[in-house]
């Protein structure tokens, strides 16, 4: 038979989830100048290079819905190959 929580249980395991929601908000709103003014502008250009080289295609393949597919570039992460499932 499976245990049921207790509600001792039950309220650490809302605490746990709070504090790390908590945390994650923080982070993001810590990162978000870095992300918009060094990050996001470093990723782009990344990619624009790896793109004019072409690129490498990892072999997993990706499937959202509606029959969606793509893959992603091993180099720098861009989703590439994607398909539409229309």
């Amino acid at each position: 038979m499976r245990d049921r929580m207790s509600d001792e249980h039950t309220e650490i395991w809302r605490q746990h989830w709070d504090l790390q929601r908590e945390r994650s908000e923080k982070m993001r709103e810590a990162m978000k100048e870095y992300d918009r003014t060094v990050y996001y502008p470093a990723l782009r250009a990344l990619r624009a290079r790896c793109a004019t080289i072409g690129h490498k295609a990892n072999p997993q393949i990706h499937f959202g819905i509606a029959g969606a597919s793509w893959q992603y570039c091993n180099q720098c992460g861009e989703k590439i190959n994607f398909e539409s499932g229309d």
